[in-house]
Parts: C-alpha cells; structure tokens; sequence
C-alpha cells in the first residue's frame, strides 16, 4: 500500500491495511485531531448526541 500523507502534520505514514482511507497518521497529537473533528461532525448531524452531550455537560456542572 502507498504511503499517504497526515491531513493534521503533513507527515508521510504507512496506513494500515484493515483501515484504506486513513487520513491521519499514529502521532498522539494526530490523533486527538481526529477525535475532536469526529465529535464536532457528530454534534452538528447528531440531535441525540447532542442532548447526550448536553446532559453530561449539565450533570458535571452540578457536581463542581
């Protein structure tokens, strides 16, 4: 498989077979990146997510 160039650091990376549009390589930082995109994909198309999220939030305010 080709190597793909990092979205986040531009770094070339090796994807790994299981997983043929990988767009982020293994760097910590990378993929903290790719995490905080998923989540803010999932609150804007997600209105259960978002009520999820929204009543975490709330509950963990109320403890602090």
């Amino acid at each position: 498989m080709a190597n793909k160039v990092c979205v986040t650091c531009g770094a070339p990376f090796q994807p790994r077979p299981q997983v043929p549009h990988q767009s982020y390589c293994a760097a910590p930082d990378c993929q903290r990146e790719r995490r905080r995109q998923w989540q803010r994909s999932k609150l804007q198309s997600d209105p259960d997510y978002q009520d999820n999220q929204m009543r975490a939030q709330q509950a963990w305010t109320q403890l602090t």
